[in-house]
């Protein structure tokens, strides 16, 4: 079962395993368009100082899509980057798809 209405595209991306502590983080692609809806902010977000805040949101995607906690979700149409906190796979009433909560720190540390 595919999403039955589709309002973005993201590119997913995992942290690769590094055994050195000291070496730099790298990712790679899991996938480079999936079709996917992005909730828009719940209101939850939060002051975390200086001109920052955190936004959560939530990720829609089919049930095949590889998406995985701790996961960097990049819309493809706004270019917002999002960190994957949780991921679901919802089946009822066969509209099977895979629901994840993202979260995005915005703005500048003052």
């Amino acid at each position: 079962m595919t999403l039955p209405i589709v309002t973005t595209w993201v590119s997913i991306e995992r942290l690769s395993e590094n055994v050195d502590p000291y070496a730099d983080a790298t990712t790679t692609v899991v996938d480079s368009s999936a079709s996917a809806v992005i909730s828009g902010s719940t209101g939850r977000g939060s002051d975390i100082g200086g001109a920052q805040q955190v936004l959560e949101a939530k990720l829609f995607v089919n049930p095949e899509t590889d998406v995985r906690k701790a996961d960097y979700v990049t819309d493809l149409r706004t270019s917002e980057r999002w960190k994957v906190l949780w991921v679901r796979a919802r089946t009822e009433l066969g509209l099977g798809h895979k629901v994840a909560g993202l979260e995005i720190v915005e703005g500048a540390v003052v």
